[in-house]
This record gives structure tokens, sequence and C-alpha cells, in this order.
């Protein structure tokens, strides 16, 4: 049961009195494939990581950060969960989902003072990104990123950091993309501006 795996994660920092006032819940893995070759057995197993994992970290934390009176969650989505693929649909599906459940969360608990948010990252310039992308690919994709660059993972955290500080006081419910501009212009984009 994930549910009581959590539990004991949750227990745990109650036993050594830690409030988790900032959760940042940060899973997910995709896989190439379109609806009719879709193997439906790893697509439950995707769901259950991208979206699943999200829902059970949250319910479990959720409790405690009621009874404070406080709390900032912040999804890690992804720019594929707006922008439809035509070889990650799965991922984009499960990734939806997240922010859904982002502008829910928001909705529901907002009279709690907790406060819902995701991050959509783009094109992120990580070790298992490089290591699975060819520099044709890498070149072809970053011809529709406008401002023409793989994003750091400190872009990520650094927006991370934003929704769970007070400077976001009044925010809440939002899908930030950090992609660069990727999927804002039009098509043609690539083939005049970059090229």
């Amino acid at each position: 049961n994930k549910i009581e795996e959590l539990k004991k994660v949750y227990n745990y920092t109650l036993e050594k009195d830690y409030f988790v006032n900032n959760l940042v819940n940060s899973a997910g893995f995709g896989d190439r494939c379109d609806f009719i070759d879709m193997d439906i057995d790893k697509q439950i197993a995707m769901t259950n990581v991208d979206c699943n994992a999200l829902l059970y970290f949250t319910r479990v934390f959720l409790d405690n950060m009621i009874k404070n009176d406080e709390g900032h969650i912040i999804n890690i989505s992804s720019i594929g969960s707006i922008l439809p693929d035509v070889a990650r649909l799965g991922y984009g599906v499960s990734k939806a989902a997240v922010n859904s459940l982002t502008q829910n969360i928001a909705v529901q608990y907002a009279k709690q003072n907790i406060r819902c948010n995701a991050v959509l990252p783009g094109l992120i310039a990580t070790d298992a990104a490089i290591k699975n992308m060819s520099e044709d690919f890498i070149e072809s994709f970053l011809k529709h990123v406008p401002l023409h660059r793989m994003g750091h993972p400190e872009d990520i955290a650094n927006a991370v950091l934003f929704f769970a500080s007070d400077d976001s006081s009044f925010i809440t419910g939002q899908i930030l993309e950090v992609a660069g501009g990727y999927g804002l212009p039009s098509p043609m984009y690539g083939e005049t501006v970059m090229k």
C-alpha cells in the first residue's frame, strides 16, 4: 500500500518535529509511442510515477499543512502537458493530469492558506537528456526555442524557489512554463528567424 509507505515518511517527520511547509513533487518518466501502439501496462506504470506518486505524497502531507494553516505545494509537470507531441502521448496525458490536480488543490485549500503551483520544464540539460538525444535532434529542437538554448537545472530550481517563497504569496493555481519560450511562436519561426 503506497499510502502506508508514505505515511512512514510522514510519521518520521512528525517524530523529528519537522513541519513540512514546502512540498516539491518531482517524479516522472516518459516513453515514445503513439496511441495505437501504446503499451497499456507501461502507461499505467507511467501514470503511477508521473501523477499518482504526486497524489500520494500530497495526500500524506496535506493534513499537516491544514493543521498549521500554511503550505506551499510545487508540482513539476512538463511543457509536454500543454503541447501535443507526435510520439509522447502517454507522458503528456500524465503530466496534464498533474496540471489539473495542481489547480484543483489550489482552489480547494486556499482558505487554509495553502498554495499550489506547477512548474513546466522544457528541454533541460540534464545528464539523462543529453545522453538520450542526438546533436541533430537538439539543434532542430532549439530552432523552436526563442531563447535558443537548453534550460539549466538551476532554471527549474529558481522557479521552484520562487513558488516556495513569500515573493509568490499571492500566487496560486498557476502553471508556469520554464521552457525558453518553446511553443510560443508560430511553426514558421524555426524556419525563418532561427536559420
